[in-house]
């Protein structure tokens, strides 16, 4: 499920997530994130897929995701300067 947008009440350059989540075995969560630059959302980027154990999956990040409008740094979305 998606939760609904969170104005942060100030501009930011760099996001870094947090969750308080606890997944039963056979299930884990994704952390997406987007972010509204002048009007426009961006598209959803992945800061990570996790699990309370070691039993379903590995916790990861997820490699090689950058555009015009941000990129991610393994748990941290950073805004580009354009």
């Amino acid at each position: 499920a998606t939760g609904p947008a969170t104005p942060t009440g100030f501009d930011f350059d760099e996001l870094i997530p947090s969750w308080n989540a606890v997944t039963p075995i056979g299930t884990w969560i994704e952390v997406l994130v987007r972010a509204e630059l002048d009007g426009r959302w961006t598209e959803w980027y992945n800061l990570g897929i996790w699990a309370s154990g070691l039993e379903t999956i590995q916790r990861h990040s997820v490699r090689d995701q950058r555009d015009d409008y941000a990129r991610v740094a393994v748990d941290t979305l950073k805004i580009s300067d354009n």
